[in-house]
């Protein structure tokens, strides 16, 4: 690997060469990379597959926590805005097809946008909107009289403040063409401590707004008061005049709560909705008791008096999150099993008769079955296309449908058949939807993707970022991947499954490896090595570290029982050194002395001489493609054969063990758990627990000068990561691909995964298999490609013109491109662009005069004999030949030329009109170009 010269170890003077200026990828993720929709713990790249294990269950196109899907198509419609930074959790349309959506994102259409934001029909953001400190959980729109007076947006969370005026989780925005304003009307006195029950902060969870009164639904407090002060704005509170209970009531005139209102629920209320004419509200929630009645879950109250409809017990034997009302029907969603004063069996979703009916849950039935990833059925979300006549009923949540819309659904709302062809597939739970227009459906909630695809546990991505056909079969949760240099076979270790797989099928293969925790395979993809905590396997004794056959999983002698466990495997490129990383001290078949790094012989099991000792553990290496260099990440302070201060990072020589100045002075300040060398070493790639490499920040990502191992200037954003999954990097040339569990990945916050890709570039260009020949096939021979091309297409030409339909590996010239010029054109494309390469041009030679095919010479001297009949000629021939018939009258200067080719054997040929007079017939037969025959005969012709 190309080092700093000059470097002086101990005693030995060790050359190395500068590391050549590195070409980085762009810190923009490629945006067409699909994402999945929770932690990524491994990446690995082999050939043009990306593979990826985690905790994820769906992968999908980036699309953020919200979309707007067509009806009843369930496309996404791209001209709306990405959410990214957390979930969106409520929405309420504008009335004009737009959305206000709230929740605790961080970015809007890329934009530093927090936690409440209005999204216009035609998919603008409103700069006007007020933004408040914190978290947003319920929204409600009411629309105004005019263009001056748009409507009044209410507003609930765990803010303390909206616009920079003081609001403690509730607060009314006046919107209006001219700008919006926070409302000093409606300051309502919200008592924000802590629940003494639970210790959970309260906060509001739902809305509903009458013509008078603004009813909010949750877990927390109110105080008396009055309109905001004028000059502070500051709500005016009356001490100690507290209302207490999961809901309430507040005057959108005054913003004093309304004390008389007092249904007091046990616990937490999630849901509410007004019946039509608003004298009854709807209360949904997880509480077991409402005062006045026994109606756990869901209950009805006066919107007035807050008295509880005692004649009105649906019953619900699970927690109610949404609810909706049309007329007098009431629809429910929740995660209760059984609902209605009937006790009828609905899984997560019911339509019950209303206040004056029966709360009877009705024949509508959804049919919804539990989610395919958690094995739960929830429904947090329902929302009516029309409430005075709906045709739809849209409902979001965790659950499966039999006409495969997961997660989110259209329903008649008569019957609760759920719509065929309709399948967004949001990977996650829509918590918030809203019809914006009969065609138009807004769904928001804790998801990054619509259109996902269900991928539990392992997923393998094109060069594009899609996934493939393929399904990993069994898999579950994994942690750590490998995949075989042939690309044949691939391990998975986290929390069960198969554990080894086919790529090509995903059919899990006839053997299980032990649980590991590192894993690496043989150049020639016989052998799989693994290492973790395991002492046996298949019954036998094998401790930490194994090799195992990919024919059959079963270990090999080679076992080096090392005292520790196993975190990082890497083989030399000609397969005979197996270096192992981790937290041992004692190594190989001779128990070495070998403090958390060894090189070991694939051979024996035995460790070789080379011992760099760190002093604590190694949890990532990585071999040079040369096999020369070694590198080592973890979270030692000390390595080499001859002990140097590196810390958490450092490169080894294969030959020596000594560190190169490579990381000397510039240090990751935290653990380094990836290693990725790339382009011809002169760029390291790096993902850890680390944020700053020497002085440079660099949160968890980073790339490094190969010489001195400084930060160089790539730093794309990465979000705060988890302690338990640090990024994992993974490289190709200027082709960058990392994991982790991180919300904030990139300069477009997408979230747990991101690939930087560099458009291609030409090392070789391609070339013609073999000189072009008229009806020979050619080959185009594949160049060579830097940037892992995602595909790589070929055109031909002739003289520099492509030729129509030539796109093919092969091509076959016609005798009509003889004399021309034929090259071929590879194009190597990925996300980053696309680059072209053409071969060498060649000439298609002209058919020689020769013939190609020579008849071959008859057997025997070629005879011919010829009688005449009137004006036909009788002809026999002893070989098939060619006869040409010159005949000439007596006379006359004229001659009449006929052809034919005839058969061996007796022939007739007619001569056709001849006029009266004498003629001389010269018969020429000719097989090949050294046997032919002459015959002249004498013809009279009578009329």
């Amino acid at each position: 690997m190309p080092r700093l010269t000059g470097v002086v170890l101990v005693a030995l003077a060790l050359a190395f060469t500068p590391a050549v200026a590195a070409a980085l990828p762009p810190t923009q993720p490629d945006p067409g990379a699909w994402v999945p929709d929770n932690a990524v713990t491994d990446v690995v790249h082999v050939g043009r597959t990306t593979y990826l294990s985690g905790f994820f269950n769906w992968v999908g196109p980036w699309t953020g926590s919200g979309a707007d899907v067509s009806v009843p198509g369930g496309t996404n419609n791209t001209a709306f805005p990405i959410v990214a930074g957390g979930p969106i959790l409520a929405s309420a349309p504008d009335g004009a097809g737009g959305v206000y959506i709230g929740g605790s994102f961080t970015s809007v259409d890329g934009k530093p946008l927090a936690d409440l934001a209005h999204i216009e029909a035609n998919g603008t953001i409103e700069t006007a909107l007020p933004s408040p400190n914190a978290e947003v959980t319920a929204l409600a729109f009411v629309p105004g009289s005019g263009l001056f007076d748009v409507g009044s947006l209410y507003v609930a969370g765990k803010f303390t403040s909206i616009g920079g005026v003081q609001r403690e989780g509730l607060a009314e925005v006046d919107t209006s063409a001219l700008g919006d304003s926070v409302s000093d009307t409606f300051a309502p006195c919200t008592d924000y401590e802590q629940n003494d029950d639970t210790g959970d902060q309260p906060y509001a969870f739902a809305l509903a707004v009458s013509s008078s009164t603004v009813y909010i639904g949750g877990d927390f407090d109110l105080e008396s008061g009055g309109p905001a002060n004028p000059t502070t704005h500051a709500p005016t509170c009356t001490t100690g005049n507290e209302d207490s209970g999961g809901v309430f009531a507040v005057s959108r005139s005054t913003g004093d709560v309304d004390t008389a209102f007092q249904p007091n629920t046990d616990g937490e209320v999630d849901a509410l909705a007004l019946s039509p004419d608003d004298s009854t509200l709807y209360v949904g929630g997880k509480f077991d008791y409402i005062p006045g009645a026994s109606s756990p879950f869901l209950a009805a109250v006066d919107s007035t008096t807050g008295a509880v409809n005692s004649s009105w017990l649906p019953q619900a034997k699970g927690n109610v999150y949404a609810l909706a009302t049309s007329g007098s029907t009431v629809y429910a969603g929740g995660s209760f099993k059984q609902i209605g004063a009937n006790a009828a069996a609905r899984l997560g979703v019911a339509q019950l008769d209303g206040v004056g009916g029966t709360a009877n849950a009705t024949s509508f039935d959804a049919g919804l079955q539990p989610s395919i990833d958690d094995y739960e059925t929830e429904v947090n979300a329902l929302a009516l296309d029309d409430p005075t006549a709906p045709t739809r009923l849209a409902i979001g949540g965790s659950f499966a449908t039999s006409s495969g819309a997961d997660n989110l659904a259209l329903a008649d709302p008569s019957t609760g058949a759920t719509t065929t062809g309709f399948g967004p597939n949001p990977g996650g739970e829509p918590t918030a939807v809203s019809f914006l227009s009969p065609s138009s459906l807004y769904a928001g909630g804790s998801f990054d993707s619509v259109g996902a695809v269900y991928r539990p546990g392992i997923v393998a991505l094109d060069g594009y970022g899609h996934p493939t056909s393929t399904v990993f079969a069994g898999a579950q949760s994994e942690r750590t991947l490998a995949v075989s240099p042939d690309g044949r076979t691939l391990l998975a270790s986290g929390d069960g499954g198969p554990g080894a797989w086919s790529t090509s099928t995903g059919a899990a293969l006839p053997w299980t490896p032990p649980p590991f925790s590192a894993a690496a395979f043989s150049p020639d993809s016989s052998l799989a090595y693994v290492g973790g905590d395991f002492t046996t396997i298949d019954g036998s004794p094998h401790v930490h570290l194994a090799a195992l056959s990919t024919a059959t999983g079963a270990p090999t002698s080679w076992s080096p029982d090392p005292d520790g466990a196993v975190d990082a495997i890497a083989v030399s490129p000609d397969g005979q050194t197996v270096y192992a990383g981790g937290a041992f001290q004692h190594i190989g078949i001779s128990v070495a002395s070998r403090s958390n790094l060894a090189a070991l012989s694939a051979a024996t099991g035995d460790v070789t001489p080379w011992s760099p000792n760190p002093n604590s553990t190694v949890q990532s290496l990585a071999v040079t493609s040369d096999g020369a260099h070694v590198f080592a990440g973890g979270l030692f302070t000390m390595i080499g054969a001859q002990p140097q201060a590196r810390v958490n990072l450092a490169e080894l020589t294969a030959s020596t063990a000594n560190p190169t100045p490579f990381a000397q002075t510039y240090a990751p300040n935290n653990s380094v758990s990836s290693v990725a060398p790339a382009d011809g070493n002169s760029v390291v790639y790096v993902g850890g627990l680390f944020n700053a490499i020497g002085p440079t920040a660099a949160p968890s990502l980073a790339a490094l000068d190969g010489g001195g191992g400084s930060a160089l200037p790539w730093n794309p954003p990465v979000g705060a990561i988890d302690s338990q999954t640090p990024s994992s990097v993974a490289a190709d040339g200027d082709t960058v691909w990392t994991g982790n569990w991180s919300t904030q990945l990139g300069t477009d916050l997408r979230p747990n995964y991101a690939q930087f890709s560099t458009t291609p570039a030409s090392i070789a260009p391609p070339a013609l298999s073999a000189s072009p020949l008229v009806g020979t096939a050619v080959t185009c021979n594949s160049g060579g490609w830097s940037n892992a091309p995602a595909t790589v297409t070929v055109s031909w030409s002739l003289d520099g013109t492509p030729i129509a339909g030539g796109t093919s590996r092969t091509y076959t010239p016609t005798s009509q491109q003889a004399g021309d010029e034929l090259s071929c054109t590879e194009t190597a494309a990925n996300p980053g662009g696309s680059a072209s390469a053409t071969s060498a041009a060649a000439t298609v030679p002209k058919p020689s005069s020769k013939p190609t095919n020579p008849m071959p010479p008859p057997k025997h001297k070629l005879t011919l004999h010829v009688s005449a009949k009137g004006t036909r000629l009788k002809v026999k021939l002893s070989a098939a030949a060619t006869l040409e018939l010159t005949l000439t009258k007596k006379g006359s200067r004229k001659h009449t030329h006929r052809r034919w080719r005839l058969r061996a054997g007796t022939s007739k040929l007619k001569l056709g009109k001849l006029h009266a007079g004498h003629y001389t017939a010269t018969l020429v037969a000719a097989a090949g170009r050294t046997h032919s025959n002459k015959v002249k005969i004498k013809l009279t012709v009578v009329k």
